[in-house]
């Protein structure tokens, strides 16, 4: 059975890899901005820990929206599998 919608399997593994990415260089973005902010004393652990958290919501934000496209490609041709074998074992209200 051939895929349909293939843009949308090319966009959600794109943004699924994005989130990996964003993730990546969230973390060396704060490792970084707390080497170069320890003028701050007190504060900088508090500022290093925002970004990360920050990073952290953006990473599971964006593999959110991957996983609900996969879902509704998974309905999509879960619900066109079912009509086809109903349709084969003759089911009256089935038709095309």
């Amino acid at each position: 059975m051939r895929k349909k919608y293939g843009s949308l399997h090319t966009i959600a593994g794109s943004i699924k890899i994005g989130a990996y990415i964003v993730l990546f260089f969230g973390i060396i973005a704060s490792i970084a901005l707390g080497v170069g902010l320890n003028s701050l004393g007190g504060y900088l652990a508090l500022v290093v820990l925002l970004s990360l958290i920050i990073t952290l919501i953006i990473f599971v934000i964006m593999l959110a929206i991957s996983a609900s496209i996969y879902v509704f490609l998974d309905t999509e041709q879960n619900t066109r599998q079912s009509a086809e074998l109903l349709k084969n074992m003759g089911h009256p209200k089935i038709t095309e």
